[in-house]
């Protein structure tokens, strides 16, 4: 009983250590368990700390981004609104120009009605201007939530509003579309910008980028011009050229027969005046282009225009079957003008006149005062006008451009090289004058040139050049040092001088001209006759040279240039480089005869 006993308190005791370890067991787990949980709380609470640090941060950098992005906008904006679309109220209004003005300022002094989005607009409705119903409607808080609800988020509309000083300046209105995800609502973002500067800049630049479009295309089109004129005028040079050579041919191989000779020599005489003049014209044209045309105003009788028209036309016109009619209205016939240019404009406008009338037709030279003497002043008008072919409405576009003709001259048959309208158009903007063509195609032309003219009084007239006849007697024996470095000009000029009874000796260059000079007695010479484009030493320069000679009676002889360079300017440097004449080629016999007799006589 006892052994039982003994062995019952064995296993109690076993059970009760069983159940010690047991409960110590579930402590240490519970622990243990508690220990984690609290471990992994602790880890849960610092990256939960971290994440709400990260989004406060970002918070903040957004934050601080809408600021940035909303003191952007303002400081560009002349107006911001932030607008409840589906209260129809106004949340937020900012004028940064002037920060006093908000919703609470316009409430307040009575300025709008409400905070409603519709009373806000109706207050400057009537200061802006709208082009179209579709911009119109931005004004009406369903119109911008119908276009929100048709995909819009964005709107931009450009206007006129109406500025502090009632003027009307340009402005652009920039709506941002946005729901709020929290109440659901519709949320615009309105901002207005003044635009006008840079509308004004935009125009500018869209009229300069038009210009020059326009300009662009007129330089083609004057490229094209020039390519075509070019074309065109080596055909008008070769036909008077193969008109002088063919000729020239004739009259070798007829060389006995007076009459075909002379006929000949009449023929190659005309050519070379229409090669000639296609020269000049372009000669004109492209002194007129450098700007060296200068305006000389001179008292001048109008009435002479008559005249000249008469002597250069009348004889012409006559053998072409053309009808010359002169008419004259002038009450103030002395006027302050330049004769030159009028005269060149006139003779321009009457030879285009001629070549385009056929024969039986007429030609009109009319020249009338439009207005009486006002304050000195008073406004003529030259009317050419010709029962020609007439000019298509098209080319009348491009009639004064430069090297333009509406047909070449192998389908008119008239020579020509294109500028001379060209000149006529510049010479008359030259002398601040105007001119207009009138045409029906078939029916002739008018060109109509007014001028604004000063009225002179005849006695300020100058006297009129008396006329000068050469006296051949007065040429026997004159002795001529010709000085050109051409072989057919020096042979050209030794034979007409010969035939006179000139004595001629002849100098390849101006050094020649200098050594034969230099070799020569004192009273060799009479007069020299001075090219001035030469080789080794130009007529310039050897005119200088020969006024610095140390024999006084060889450095005082006269000279005459004897060039192709036919403007004032050419002239007046001959005159400053110290000769005492200036003849153009190709020579006019009877002026270089004139210019010789009256130089040596003077010095005689």
């Amino acid at each position: 009983m006892g052994q039982k006993m003994n062995v019952l308190e064995g296993i109690d005791c076993i059970h009760g250590l069983v159940v010690i370890a047991l409960v110590i067991v579930i402590i240490g787990v519970v622990i243990g368990m508690y220990l984690w949980f609290r471990h992994k709380m602790h880890r849960m609470v610092e990256e939960l700390s971290a994440k709400y640090e990260r989004v406060t941060e970002l918070e903040k950098q957004e934050s601080e981004n809408v600021k940035r992005y909303r003191d952007t906008v303002l400081s560009r904006a002349l107006q911001f609104m932030i607008v409840n679309l589906s209260t129809n109220e106004v949340l937020e209004l900012t004028v940064p120009k002037n920060p006093e003005i908000t919703m609470q300022y316009l409430l307040l002094h009575g300025i709008v009605k409400s905070n409603s989005y519709t009373d806000v607009v109706a207050h400057w409705r009537n200061k802006v201007e709208l082009d179209n119903e579709e911009n119109i409607r931005v004004l009406d808080c369903d119109g911008l939530l119908e276009r929100y609800a048709n995909g819009e988020d964005h709107i931009s509309i450009v206007f006129k509003a109406k500025r502090g000083d009632e003027r009307f300046g340009w402005c652009r209105q920039d709506i941002m579309l946005a729901r709020n995800n929290c109440t659901n609502e519709i949320i615009a973002t309105i901002t207005f910008y003044d635009i006008h500067q840079q509308k004004l800049l935009d125009e500018a630049y869209r009229v300069q980028h038009k210009e020059l479009q326009a300009a662009l295309e007129q330089a083609h089109q004057a490229n094209q011009a020039k390519s075509t004129f070019l074309f065109n005028m080596s055909h008008d040079i070769r036909t008077p050229m193969n008109a002088i050579l063919g000729f020239t041919a004739i009259a070798q191989k007829h060389i006995h027969d007076p009459k075909e000779v002379s006929a000949a020599l009449s023929k190659i005489e005309s050519a070379g005046n229409i090669l000639l003049k296609l020269i000049n014209d372009i000669l004109d044209f492209a002194r007129i282009e450098s700007g060296k045309y200068e305006v000389e105003i001179a008292p001048r009788n109008i009435n002479d225009f008559e005249e000249i028209t008469k002597s250069l036309f009348a004889e012409s016109m006559q053998a072409a079957g053309i009808k010359l009619i002169l008419e004259s209205e002038i009450r103030n016939p002395y006027v302050y003008c330049d004769a030159q240019r009028m005269s060149q404009i006139c003779i321009n406008l009457l030879s285009n006149a001629q070549k385009f009338t056929p024969k039986g037709g007429s030609v009109t030279h009319r020249f009338v005062q439009t207005t009486d003497a006002i304050e000195g002043y008073a406004t003529y008008e030259l009317h050419i006008i010709d029962t020609g072919i007439g000019i298509s409405r098209d080319f009348q576009k491009r009639l004064f451009n430069s090297f333009e003709r509406e047909r070449t001259s192998t389908e008119s048959g008239v020579e020509g090289t294109g500028l001379g309208l060209a000149i006529v158009k510049r010479l008359v903007d030259l002398l601040g004058a105007k001119i207009e063509c009138k045409s029906t195609l078939g029916h002739g032309t008018e060109f109509i040139v007014t001028y604004h003219l000063r009225v002179a009084d005849g006695e300020e007239l100058s006297k009129p050049v008396e006329e000068y006849n050469v006296d051949s007697s007065n040429l026997e024996g004159i002795r001529v040092l010709l000085v050109e470095d051409n072989e057919l000009n020096r042979e050209i000029a030794v034979d007409i001088l010969m035939e006179e009874g000139l004595e001629v000796v002849v100098a390849e260059d101006g050094m020649m001209a200098l050594d034969i000079l230099n070799k020569a007695d004192a009273d060799a010479f009479d007069i020299v006759l001075m090219d001035i484009q030469m080789p080794k030493m130009d007529g310039y320069t050897a005119t200088r040279e020969i006024r610095c000679l140390s024999d006084e009676k060889k450095a005082q002889i006269p000279i005459v240039a004897m060039t192709a360079n036919v403007y004032d300017e050419d002239r007046n440097r001959a005159l400053e480089a110290g000769m005492n004449g200036f003849v153009v080629k190709p020579l006019d016999v009877e002026a270089l005869l004139m210019t010789i007799e009256k130089t040596v006589l003077k010095e005689r």
